[in-house]
């Protein structure tokens, strides 16, 4: 900072602007921000006093515009054609070879990843490359943060998937669901993959390849209304947000429903069911409480009356 810049009266602020500028005229830019601490006002005031003098340093230079070379069409930065007319809108074509810009290796065409970000549909990167990438990429601290702050927004958004995936892995582990090969493919790497969430141990073995060339049709997921107020009940009550998950499995497999209803939320109370103990039936009768005096204030009565038999 320069010393020699002594503000002792706000009128004269603009005079040691001024004289600043003569003493900078060589300079090719002037930092606002900078003005703004040595002369102790604000950037907008001193925005608004070189502009009165007429002074033009102090403004933002306009992001140059950047044009195709063949045509007058606007492009990034990084770009040198525009799409229509760029060297990768060649058309591929399946069952043809073409050569990776990573390994350089000449692969069919089944082996690059279908993306429409690209002019033809294609990465130009293989799959062993792009996996490659993707690896090392989750081993960074970025990769790792944007993983799992990606994995929590899509089970928030979809908590039913959440549900079924794990219903099949507890399956799968209790030998209740046998993995099988890949349905297209026959490959051993296959996972499960769901076209229907509210049936979630009704699966099709698929490799990921396969799965994400024929995505088969998923039907939309129907919440169950009673379901979905005892999870919330639970987790309310309990502050954890496992145990209702396990404690509605259990009671499916049980009984061998595939949904719930508060005649089963009776009998689960009064049958012994392995794992669910004494925490389980006095938060289920709880709830149940919950519903039948919520049903009678829709009525205008404020709890149950008990009526003696007429005779």
């Amino acid at each position: 900072m320069e010393s020699q810049y002594t503000v002792e009266d706000n009128n004269d602020t603009k005079s040691l602007i001024e004289q600043y500028i003569k003493d900078h005229a060589n300079e090719s830019k002037i930092n606002t921000a900078q003005l703004g601490r040595l002369f102790n006002i604000s950037r907008q005031r001193v925005w608004t006093i070189l502009e009165t003098l007429g002074e033009t340093r102090h403004r933002r230079v306009p992001k140059a515009v950047k044009l195709c070379e063949k045509c007058p069409k606007e492009i990034s930065r990084n770009a040198t054609f525009c799409r229509s007319h760029s060297k990768g809108t060649e058309t591929r074509i399946p069952g043809k070879y073409y050569t990776c810009r990573i390994c350089k290796e000449v692969k069919i065409l089944e082996e690059f990843a279908q993306n429409n970000q690209y002019a033809s549909g294609y990465e130009t990167r293989c799959l062993s490359c792009r996996a490659k990438w993707q690896r090392d990429y989750h081993k960074t601290e970025s990769g790792k943060t944007n993983h799992a702050q990606a994995g929590k927004t899509l089970m928030s958004k979809h908590p039913e998937r959440q549900r079924a995936y794990y219903q099949v892995y507890k399956a799968v582990k209790d030998g209740t669901l046998i993995k099988q090969p890949c349905l297209s493919c026959g490959s051993e790497n296959s996972k499960a993959v769901h076209t229907d969430y509210n049936r979630p141990l009704d699966v099709i073995w698929m490799c990921a390849l396969c799965r994400n060339r024929n995505t088969p049709k998923v039907s939309p997921y129907v919440p169950n209304p009673l379901e979905e107020q005892l999870r919330k009940f639970i987790s309310d009550s309990t502050g954890f947000n496992r145990w209702h998950s396990k404690w509605i499995r259990l009671v499916k497999k049980h009984y061998e429903i595939a949904t719930i209803n508060e005649q089963i939320l009776q009998d689960s109370i009064k049958d012994d069911i392995a794992g669910l103990g004494k925490t389980y039936k006095d938060l289920i009768e709880k709830f149940l409480q919950n519903r039948t005096d919520e049903k009678f204030a829709l009525i205008g009565i404020s709890k149950p009356i008990d009526l003696d038999p007429l005779y």
